[in-house]
């Protein structure tokens, strides 16, 4: 599928019968693991969704199983939320979220570097958080605090080539980090 301009037939029947009456609007960035990813629109609301293909089964496990046991760490609204999957078509449906793609955002290099490490960052121990055992959903939001702290401490290295709006942008605690007992530290901290 890499490449191709739409999902296949099987897939968007398949979407469609999830979702409803669906158009595609664009032909999204995959990532490494993805065959293909899709932003599609359902028409009788316009709500957007992404439709993606992983590129084997396991990256279709791993982008499942971040999605249903890693991701909901983040909290509500801070990622997107996994609505249905498709073992035999290797395929996932997953709520968009309204802004601004990064790649579309005006950034200082600093700030642009800044974001890319704390993405990929996220990423990687998202998809390494473990297999499918119950530690590994218990241990998700620990590790994503201890990742918050480390972009702190990598955010204050970069802090002065940053404006204020920026650095405010950049120091946001997702839901998950403003509840774990150790927030109140990295907040004085950071702020």
């Amino acid at each position: 599928m890499t490449g191709e301009q739409s999902p296949s037939a099987p897939v968007m029947a398949w979407a469609e019968r999830t979702l409803g009456p669906l158009a595609l609007l664009r032909n999204a960035t995959a990532g490494p693991s993805l065959a293909g990813a899709w932003d599609v629109v359902r028409t009788s609301d316009g709500a957007l969704f992404h439709i993606k293909i992983a590129q084997n089964p396991g990256a279709f496990t791993q982008e499942t199983f971040a999605h249903r046991h890693a991701v909901p760490a983040l909290g509500p609204g801070a990622a997107p939320r996994l609505l249905a999957t498709s073992a035999a078509h290797l395929a996932l449906i997953v709520t968009a979220l309204p802004g601004t793609p990064l790649a579309e955002l005006r950034l200082k290099e600093a700030m642009l570097r800044t974001v890319h490490w704390r993405a990929g960052l996220l990423l990687a121990q998202l998809h390494q958080a473990g297999r499918h055992t119950g530690t590994a959903h218990h241990d998700a939001p620990t590790v994503l605090s201890r990742l918050a702290d480390d972009a702190a401490r990598h955010l204050d290295t970069v802090s002065d080539r940053l404006s204020s709006d920026e650095e405010k942008l950049a120091v946001v605690l997702p839901p998950w980090a403003e509840a774990a007992p150790e927030a109140e530290g990295r907040r004085r901290r950071r702020l």
